[in-house]
């Protein structure tokens, strides 16, 4: 009798644990078949640890390591593959591969709002639900129609070289830089930044944008590419005024260069983000990377190794400390209107300025 009791509790206790190493299978392959929207983060998290890497094609010119390095100590089990892109090719390399039906190469792709938004006309982001599963990513930051996150902001700022001129000199408006005191000295970005951009986000019209530039171009500006090539210029003595990326002037304030900002409001720029091609094949990791990168751990570890982050306040991050209580003409993550007119706006622009090649 005993040992038929013994039996049955061996058989009972064999029963269930076979019960419940199928319920816990059961879930794992739920989870696995459930379309990436309806992952939980926990799902999120399991998936990734199967598929172990992420590929990323990215357009920081290989600065980018440190935050991935960053994200692979919070998430040790992803190892981040980095190729470099050019942020103009970047969405087209995309469409090309779903138009020739191969599986995309990236799984996660760094682009600037006119290439995102042309990539969405083209249906070739896969959409998730990201504010509803991460409650601290920014509101501002997610395209509402989910196909992408914006992870920094391209501002533009006036800035100046403090050995050239004394600050009780400075103009303190897009006005003063019409003064004649100014001509000769001021550099101006050869795609007109910041003022393409403010009339893109519709803070200017294109008239008063006209006739600004007009006047503009009677003060004899010298021509520059880029905030970055204009900050160093600015700093060299090449100019005393010019326009650059806010994120120039904070790596200034941090290496002691001889520039510093002029805040003439409204501050124009733009966003850039980060989206998951579809198809990806490690969708998973792509959605954590996406997620971790705007929160403001992300953030913060994102502008302390690239200088940049988003302008949105509540994120800790210099930049968005120092555009507190600024007038922002920013076309955001998602504006795709405004995103798909900014060329249009940029071409008149730069011919009016005598910058268009």
């Amino acid at each position: 009798m005993k040992v038929n009791i013994g039996r049955l509790e061996f058989v009972s206790l064999a029963t269930l644990l076979f019960t419940l190493l199928m319920t816990f299978v059961r879930l794992d392959i739920d989870a696995a078949e459930k379309p990436i929207a309806d992952r939980t983060v926990a799902e999120l998290i399991e998936g990734a640890k199967k598929e172990g890497r992420l590929v990323v094609w990215d357009t920081t010119r290989g600065r980018g390591k440190e935050h991935f390095r960053a994200f692979e100590k919070k998430y040790p089990f992803i190892k981040v593959e980095q190729a470099l892109v050019h942020s103009d090719e970047v969405v087209q390399k995309i469409t090309m591969e779903q138009r020739a039906g191969r599986a995309p190469t990236a799984d996660v792709i760094a682009c600037n709002s006119v290439s995102y938004e042309q990539g969405k006309l083209d249906g070739v982001f896969a959409s998730f639900p990201w504010r509803k599963v991460f409650k601290d990513i920014p509101a501002q930051a997610v395209d509402k129609d989910n196909f992408g996150v914006g992870a920094y902001g391209n501002i533009w700022t006036m800035a100046y070289n403090t050995k050239l001129v004394a600050k009780d000199k400075l103009p303190k408006s897009y006005d003063d830089l019409l003064n004649p005191e100014w001509r000769g000295k001021l550099a101006v970005d050869i795609r007109v930044n910041p003022w393409s951009y403010i009339v893109s986000s519709g803070v200017w019209t294109l008239e008063k944008a006209e006739a600004y530039v007009k006047r503009i171009k009677d003060n004899q500006p010298k021509f520059g590419r880029g905030g970055t090539a204009i900050a160093q210029l600015l700093t060299a003595g090449d100019f005393h005024i010019a326009p650059v990326y806010l994120f120039n002037i904070i790596e200034a304030r941090k290496t002691g260069a001889p520039i510093d900002w002029i805040p003439m409001e409204p501050i124009g720029g733009n966003i850039a983000g980060r989206a998951i091609p579809k198809g990806a094949a490690r969708m998973n990791a792509a959605v954590l990377y996406i997620a971790w990168l705007v929160t403001p751990e992300g953030q913060k570890v994102y502008e302390d190794t690239e200088g940049r982050s988003l302008p949105y306040e509540g994120l800790g991050t210099e930049m968005s400390r120092m555009l507190i209580g600024k007038k922002l003409a920013v076309v955001g993550w998602g504006d795709t209107e405004k995103a798909l007119k900014h060329d249009d706006i940029e071409d008149k622009l730069m011919t009016l300025i005598g910058s268009k090649k």
